[in-house]
């Protein structure tokens, strides 16, 4: 039976829930090896010329009216905006059924309108002398509709997201639509340039006395032609202070947003700190592609912090190709003779990852290393967050050779839940798991409903509580204030009891009388993170590389698959854990499994352990210093599992129709989407721009192609009348799906002619945005949705509404 589920109750909204429960408390914290790029071998374009560069002008709008919906009734004003049917009404009448009020704007902001609960909509006109591209700036605002095409706000309010639309001669409707009770901005600016670089919006390095190592510098991308470019060089120009270098971004959709990046190739190694007012070193950035007539120019400069300061770090993301920073906090008196240890701190929602690093004092036996969530809220350290946070990890122990038996996690608040969620997910990365104001899950903290069918497995992560027993051979700190007015001290005390069941290496802090965030004199940094008594236990533990008595769940091994010796490559079912339980008598190894479908052994690990066997599920196999690979190596394997978000795991690129400009439109809103929301690199070139290079390099996300042209399963089809799984036929559907491509996984978004804003329903980036191999919908919702078989077949008794 067809589920009756609305969509929008399936992919929730990336601001809802835990992530705003996060209070003000959290705003007060303090301010503010070398991984190689792979960069694409399509042809390069020839050198431009340079453009005479004038700055974006400021556009100014007029006749702004809002007006308030409150859910329980339909939205009216949304519905006309999607149908391309809304017209501002004027002020002081009623119109879709609201109320219009005059929302001239002060300083620049407009409202509050309503409460928390309510959305506002906001209409108003903007006039120019010629088709111009506009650069947008929309605080506190989910979307804005600019002549009925949709772009993607900051709901946040950082003030420093940009993205870009069309506007045509004469006047231009704009509609936006925000949260109630908040004040939002809307600034436009017009730009006659083919790119343009918002260097507000940089993630950068700061340089540091005595180090010549090379390093990255990620700026947002703009895309002002409205026609795509593809082939972009992004160079750093030569000069007294840097080498020459480029890195290529394969192409950018029709006014897109998209980080680029940059690789920083030092000439020397930096002899003194940025003076108290000085600018510091300046780095000539310049971009091209293949279509553009010109070549762009910006120059940025970075300081030169101390050798022994506390600095920003940045790395290339395997995820994405961005670029992403970490906060250091070094190690005191500094010894490259020695081994040290790394903890890693999680920040909050609101909290810059500097500050975080900031809130710790030096410790004279470790580094403390505080990545991103992406951005400051990010995805609650799970999702993008997750993968994030342990590529900082990675970079970091390559980057400064710590001992990875050394290596412990900690963070607060939002940090706090990611502590917990890395320690229960990753507990043989991590000695100590010392969370400070955390909190368990979704459904615990921020009230939301479980998942229900096969979303329950797609984010099954998510359920903290499930996966505890993975601490059995950890130790556990847990810290929080008994006065926490953001996340209650019943998330920490039922965290602490429930852990309590399973190891018996565990300690408490509760701080009495202290609220979310405090501080005291027992440490030279903030006390609800740097607190001694936690330091003192992670300085007394370490890792055994190879354990061989332990009991392993995951909730698959797209999300979390090794412990000790064993790595689960595959799982039978995706719709049950996976389990692994390993025992040693002093003479027997034995390893029995649950629902894993191909198990890698490191055999080479249990050799120097002295074992020549294993008896593995009551079957007793010989050992060699190869890996032992048991079971199927096709079908779902690492890499290519699924479920749906997997595809966005390593570099993809999304793939539109050349002559279908409104799936063009789709791609540059969910790219803008992921520059905003995650901080990201988002590729996209049209069909005619596929390389045989693109294809090798990236995962493909094909939007608006025909299943033929995009390479889909032959049980599944689409066309403008609708989408056929399985032999059944979804009338007026849209669909998502991936699928095993080969080497790679590959994806499909597609919507049928006239129906295309099905697609703008499902946008993936969020931290509860975890989705099945397949989604099939329509207007009045959810129609379709499931899991593949492990060898990739479509089974009915894996999905619903067959």
């Amino acid at each position: 039976k067809a589920p009756s589920v609305p969509l929008q109750d399936i992919v929730e909204d990336s601001t809802s829930g835990a992530a705003d429960a996060q209070s003000a408390a959290d705003t007060t914290e303090p301010d503010t090896a070398v991984v190689d790029a792979t960069e694409d071998t399509k042809v390069r374009p020839a050198d431009k010329p340079l453009a005479t560069q004038n700055p974006p002008q400021s556009q100014d709008s007029s006749g702004w009216v809002a007006a308030v919906h409150y859910s329980g009734t339909p939205d009216q004003i949304g519905a006309a905006v999607a149908n391309g049917s809304f017209a501002a009404p004027a002020a002081g009448t009623k119109a879709y059924e609201k109320a219009w009020v005059d929302a001239k704007p002060t300083n620049g902001q407009m409202g509050p309108f309503g409460n928390g609960s309510a959305t506002v909509w906001l209409a108003g006109t903007v006039k120019v002398d010629d088709d111009v591209a506009a650069i947008l700036r929309l605080d506190r605002i989910r979307a804005a509709y600019v002549n009925g095409i949709q772009v993607p706000g900051d709901v946040y309010g950082h003030g420093l997201a940009r993205v870009a639309v069309p506007l045509k001669k004469g006047e231009n409707l704009v509609v936006v639509r925000g949260r109630g009770g908040q004040k939002v901005r809307v600034g436009i600016e017009t730009s006659s340039a083919e790119l343009h670089l918002n260097a507000l919006d940089w993630t950068f390095p700061e340089l540091r006395v005595g180090s010549d190592a090379s390093t990255w510098m990620g700026v947002p991308l703009l895309e002002l032609t409205g026609s795509g470019q593809s082939a972009i060089r992004c160079r750093v120009v030569d000069s007294d202070h840097w080498k020459g270098s480029e890195v290529a971004l394969a192409g950018l959709a029709p006014l897109a947003t998209s980080h680029a990046s940059f690789r920083l190739l030092p000439k020397s190694a930096w002899t003194e700190p940025t003076k108290e007012g000085d600018k510091g070193i300046p780095v000539t950035l310049r971009v091209e592609s293949m279509q553009s007539d010109f070549a762009y120019q910006w120059t940025l400069h970075l300081k030169v912090l101390p050798a022994d300061a506390k600095f920003r770090q940045t790395f290339l993301s395997p995820v994405d190709r961005s670029v992403q920073y970490y906060g250091v906090v070094p190690p005191t008196d500094f010894d490259s003779q020695k081994s040290y240890g790394l903890a890693l701190s999680l920040h909050g929602a609101s909290v810059e990852a500097k500050g975080q690093a900031n809130s710790y004092s030096p410790k004279d036996w470790l580094y403390v290393v505080a990545p991103t969530n992406r951005r400051r809220f990010g995805f609650d350290w799970e999702e993008w967050g997750h993968l994030n946070g342990l590529a900082a990890l990675n970079d970091a122990k390559t980057r400064f050779n710590t001992d990875p038996l050394r290596t412990y996690v900690t963070g607060h608040s939002m940090g706090g839940h990611g502590t917990w969620q890395f320690g229960v997910h990753h507990a043989d990365l991590f000695a100590v798991v010392g969370p400070s104001a955390g909190w368990d899950s979704f459904y615990t903290y921020g009230g939301s409903k479980k998942p229900t069918g096969p979303f329950i497995r797609a984010r099954a992560h998510s359920d903290t509580s499930s996966f505890l027993s993975n601490l059995s051979n950890r130790a556990v700190y847990v810290i929080h204030g008994t006065a926490d007015d953001n996340v209650p001290w019943s998330e920490g005390k039922n965290l602490y009891q429930k852990a309590k069941q399973h190891t018996s290496d565990i300690q408490y802090h509760w701080q009495q009388g202290a609220g979310h965030w405090w501080n005291g004199d027992k440490s030279k940094g903030a006390d609800c993170v740097d607190w001694p008594d936690l330091f003192t236990l992670m300085k007394e533990r370490k890792l055994n590389p190879t354990e061989l008595t332990f009991s392993f769940t995951t909730p698959g091994p797209w999300y979390s698959e090794s412990y000790s010796y064993a790595r689960v490559r595959s799982a039978k079912s995706p719709e049950a854990n996976c389990k692994l339980v390993s025992s040693f008598d002093g003479a027997t190894l034995v390893l029995n499994t649950t629902n894993v479908r191909t198990l890698e052994i490191d055999g080479a690990a249990l050799k120097a352990k002295g074992l020549t066997k294993i008896t593995l599920n009551g079957e007793e196999r010989a050992l060699s210093d190869e890996p032992l690979i048991v079971g199927p190596t096709t079908g779902k394997r690492p890499g290519v599992h699924g479920p749906y978000n997997q595809v966005m795991h390593t570099p993809w690129c999304w793939v539109w129709p050349k002559d279908k400009p409104v799936y063009g439109a789709y791609v540059s809103y969910l790219s803008s989407t992921w520059a905003i929301i995650g901080n990201g690199q988002g590729c996209a070139v049209s069909d005619v721009d596929v390389s045989d290079e693109i294809a090798a390099n990236y995962n493909l996300i094909h939007v608006g192609r025909s299943a033929k042209d995009a390479g889909a399963p032959d049980f599944v089809s689409w066309d403008d009348a609708g989408v056929t799984m399985a032999g059944k036929t979804f009338a007026g559907s849209a669909i998502q799906l991936i699928w095993d491509s080969g080497d790679r996984l590959h994806a499909a978004m597609w919507a049928p002619k006239g129906q295309e804003s099905l697609l703008y329903m499902v946008v993936p980036f969020s931290s509860r945005s975890g989705m099945p191999d397949f989604l099939i919908w329509g207007n009045s919702g959810l129609s379709a949705t499931g899991n593949f078989a492990a060898d990739w077949s479509f089974d009915p008794n894996l999905a619903i509404g067959f």
